[in-house]
């Protein structure tokens, strides 16, 4: 029966298809296994490029508690509450004063690096700042919405990027490796 949901799962990975969907339906497993945070996403695909989906993060703590949910609207990223979608367009945040920078980093130590992103961050002066660990791609939600300034990631040579790991293009954000501008989003 496993060789049979691996099939299942693997089914179209190689086929070319001018519109992809691509659905997470359970970003941040740990997370919601200890009921922490987590996202349920969906994307869309055309000739490669994201045209279109939604995210939804029960946990953001945004509106009230009740979770948030991102979507595209006309070329535009969304933000509103879960339970209905009243919302506003995402805009990154406008701080700049390196006191006021809020980070985001992964709960899970493996992906997180915790003591090689302390040292970054005292290296680039942030080590006052305070950090917050989530799991799932809830960080990237909040980048976008304005409501974090830096996801602290520390990449591991084995990773590389899902096409639902960087889904939040919006609103001016960018992302980097190291050096490298990796993402724009």
């Amino acid at each position: 029966m496993s060789s049979d949901v691996v099939s299942w799962l693997d089914y179209g990975k190689d086929i070319q298809a001018d519109r992809t969907w691509v659905i997470d339906p359970i970003d941040g497993t740990k997370g919601f296994i200890a009921m922490r945070h987590y996202a349920i996403a969906i994307g869309v695909l055309r000739g490669g490029q994201a045209v279109g989906g939604v995210m939804a993060c029960p946990g953001y703590p945004a509106y009230n508690g009740g979770g948030a949910l991102l979507w595209t609207e006309n070329d535009t990223c969304m933000i509103g509450p879960i339970s209905g979608f009243s919302g506003r367009q995402v805009r990154v945040s406008a701080i700049q004063d390196v006191q006021r920078v809020r980070v985001l980093e992964s709960v899970e130590k493996s992906h997180a690096g915790f003591e090689r992103m302390l040292r970054a961050r005292m290296l680039a002066g942030l080590d006052a700042a305070p950090v917050e660990r989530l799991d799932s791609m809830e960080k990237y939600a909040r980048i976008a919405a304005g409501d974090a300034e830096l996801v602290s990631a520390a990449a591991q040579p084995q990773e590389h990027t899902r096409p639902f790991d960087m889904g939040s293009r919006g609103r001016g954000g960018v992302g980097a490796r190291g050096r490298r501008p990796s993402h724009r989003y």
